[in-house]
């Protein structure tokens, strides 16, 4: 029982310190796509080889492939280094959720179709 208190206690922190950031957690512009949860830093377009959306059961996601020369010089978050290590088997991608966003899913999407180059 005590496990379980203390558990769900941590998850109760964790959940609140998200609710107190005001800072955006996805940006999209000219420069490429920022997101607080896989980078310290912009990621910049041209590093980008690939941007898919996919859907897993009921949610939608961007899976994003990245030049390894450029991904080497990207800052990414400890939680965005791991779950690539994870996901090795797909060719080290990293994944961007709709989750979290105000307008979700449809928004990023248009946001990142207005603002990606032609390629």
């Amino acid at each position: 029982m005590r496990t379980g208190a203390v558990f769900f206690g941590l998850c109760a922190v964790m959940w609140g310190l998200k609710l107190l950031q005001s800072d955006p957690v996805i940006s999209v512009g000219p420069q490429g796509i920022y997101d607080r949860r896989l980078s310290t830093d912009w990621i910049p377009w041209d590093a980008i080889r690939a941007i898919k959306p996919l859907q897993f059961w009921m949610s939608s996601y961007y899976r994003l492939e990245i030049d390894p020369e450029a991904s080497a010089r990207i800052h990414w978050t400890k939680r965005a280094r791991f779950t690539s290590w994870l996901n090795i088997m797909f060719g080290r991608r990293y994944w961007i959720s709709g989750a979290e966003l105000s307008g979700g899913f449809p928004a990023l999407a248009e946001a990142i179709g207005r603002s990606r180059p032609d390629r």
